[in-house]
């Protein structure tokens, strides 16, 4: 009887452990819940102390013969999650190997700037400001992706993106620029741009100027003709986009003043392209920019329904900067 009594008791005992590591949350009441960053290349181990030391389960060496019985030394993912205090070694385990993190939002919008990436990042919780600033001007990247111009303004594609932590800024950076160039490679824009004879930063940095004059996705190929006839002719763009960025008055409007202001951005007084891209370009202003339509046209003025009349002459622009003035009034 004793004896039987005994092997009761180890019974029971290995009952209430294998409950404790391998079934029973930490606390079964419990709503708290706690963040877990896993990092990359982590370990079964590694998953498991830190889980542990984190107080999203009572034993490491449970969860890692839970890991170990069910074969997925290799299928946790890294990233950062949220783990209530209430889930179950098994819930927890099923999340790291779908990779159930927390997915923080980063979107690159069409002829934002820089300047607006770097608030989105912050925003996320991705990084400190000075960690955009510095990653932003980091000469590895510069030099990774062959930039000759020391900004990277204009080589991200205009999307919503996902990241996780724990991950840098720099990173996050690396793969916006990396994600651009590869579509371009995949869409062949390279060898349409040597057709037109332009640099990658050259196409990026005209398809920026189309991105913020063509408010109507139609014109695109129209606006691009403008660009590109005015180039061969050695004609300053005349572009007020650049000259607003040149001020940083992007989106505002212009005086008199500040067309007739010198900066390397102001292209009423210099000729050629920009020393870089405006703004974000979207990926339709880039195909524009590598395949305007074959024009005759050098001008081009809004009409105030959101496109514009296009000219060959200069005076034929002059009239229809006229009508325009005319219709503003009008509207008044």
């Amino acid at each position: 009887m004793r004896l039987l009594a005994i092997l009761v008791a180890l019974i029971i005992l290995e009952v209430i452990i294998f409950l404790v590591i391998f079934v029973l949350p930490v606390n079964p009441f419990s709503k708290e819940d706690v963040t877990v960053l896993i990092p990359k290349g982590s370990s079964a181990k590694e998953v498991a102390s830190i889980l542990k030391s984190s107080g999203a389960i009572r034993s490491a060496l449970g969860f890692r013969i839970l890991v170990k019985l069910k074969k997925f030394d290799t299928a946790l993912k890294s990233g950062e999650y949220v783990i209530k205090k209430n889930m179950t070694p098994n819930h927890i385990l099923k999340k790291l190997v779908q990779g159930d993190y927390i997915k923080r939002e980063v979107r690159v919008i069409p002829c934002t700037t820089l300047k607006d990436l770097s608030q989105e990042i912050v925003k996320a919780g991705l990084g400190t400001a000075n960690e955009v600033e510095t990653a932003l001007f980091d000469s590895k990247l510069f030099a990774k992706y062959s930039i000759p111009y020391p900004s990277l303004e204009g080589y991200s594609l205009p999307d919503t993106y996902y990241f996780t932590r724990p991950i840098s800024v720099l990173e996050i950076i690396d793969f916006l620029v990396g994600h651009l160039f590869q579509r371009l490679e995949s869409a062949g824009i390279q060898e349409k741009a040597k057709r037109v004879n332009f640099t990658i930063h050259e196409v990026l940095t005209l398809a920026s100027i189309i991105e913020a004059e063509a408010k109507d996705p139609f014109e695109r190929p129209l606006i691009s003709s403008v660009y590109h006839n005015r180039l061969k002719r050695g004609m300053p763009l005349q572009a007020d986009p650049t000259v607003a960025y040149g001020l940083k008055k992007l989106g505002q409007p212009l005086s008199y003043q500040d067309l007739a202001t010198p900066n390397p951005y102001n292209t009423y007084l210099i000729t050629g392209l920009p020393p870089s891209p405006i703004c974000f370009p979207s990926f339709e202003s880039i195909q524009s920019a590598v395949e305007p339509l074959e024009t005759n046209y050098l001008y081009f003025v809004a009409d105030g329904t959101g496109r514009h009349k296009f000219s060959v002459s200069f005076d034929e622009h002059l009239k229809n900067v006229q009508l325009f003035r005319k219709s503003s009034q009008n509207h008044k």
